[in-house]
């Protein structure tokens, strides 16, 4: 029987083989199922496609509330291999602790086969965030260092700082050993701080002879970046550190004696 909506059956289909029932020219059933192409089928299948494009706009298909788990669980193996711990994915996504220890490895009596979609959006969108007490290489802090002291910073300065504590005297990164996250941080934000005085000086130090500033971009991912970076600078992204006078990398020079060299250009 036709839809009045979008049938108006005319004569009866005789190369029609469904043996349920006898179709008719000019039916949305005799143009999928019997393959005609009269005008009067074709005409019909348009009627239908018309009625059902205005029924999908006044209710539109939802999608369905729970998905699989695969995507959310590589992401977070991802980050974890990077160094974050899936409770800090948790606390960052604001998703509880034991769903995403569920992704992972599952219920003590089950699989975890689907998640809400909510849950999904919230950890995907997670992006690379260590936490404070994190371990990183010193690779960077290193260079950070060697540039804080060219421009006049003492270690035991910069060791207060990290540190926090008046008394620290002296300052000790080793190339190939780690250090926290938030030591990286702090020496992250000084480069953008003036130069302290010296103690009993009364007076901030100068940089050293003809040394300038030069915008360290940062290569260690997951560090909080400070807020005097630019927008357009992101984590991950790795740019020389070079000098402003000579334009040679800042490993070029020795630190007891900054570029005396014209300026490029």
């Amino acid at each position: 029987m036709g839809n009045p909506v979008y049938d108006q059956p005319t004569t009866l289909n005789e190369s029609c083989t469904c043996v349920e029932a006898e179709h008719r020219h000019g039916t949305y059933a005799c143009y999928v199922i019997d393959h005609c192409t009269c005008d009067e089928c074709r005409a019909a299948n348009s009627r239908y496609e018309k009625h059902r494009t205005k029924w999908l706009g006044e209710f539109p298909r939802i999608p369905p509330p729970l998905v699989p788990p695969t995507r959310t669980r590589t992401h977070i193996r991802r980050l974890m291999r990077q160094g974050m711990g899936y409770k800090q994915v948790a606390d960052v996504a604001d998703v509880p602790r034991s769903v995403v220890g569920a992704i992972l490895w599952g219920r003590s009596d089950r699989k975890t086969k689907m998640i809400r979609r909510e849950t999904e959006t919230a950890i995907l969108a997670v992006q690379l965030e260590l936490s404070p007490g994190a371990c990183v290489p010193t690779g960077e802090a290193v260079t950070i260092v060697d540039e804080l002291v060219a421009r006049g910073w003492t270690r035991a300065a910069i060791a207060r700082r990290i540190t926090g504590r008046p008394s620290t005297a002296s300052l000790q990164i080793c190339r190939h050993a780690t250090l926290t996250v938030r030591a990286l941080g702090i020496l992250r934000q000084l480069l953008y701080e003036p130069v302290p005085a010296r103690r009993h000086s009364g007076r901030s130090d100068q940089p050293k002879s003809d040394h300038t500033w030069v915008e360290i971009q940062f290569v260690t991912p997951g560090v909080p970046i400070p807020d005097a970076v630019a927008d357009g600078q992101r984590i991950g992204m790795r740019l020389k550190l070079t000098c402003e006078i000579c334009r040679e990398p800042l490993a070029n020079h020795s630190i007891s004696q900054p570029c005396r060299g014209r300026r490029a250009g």
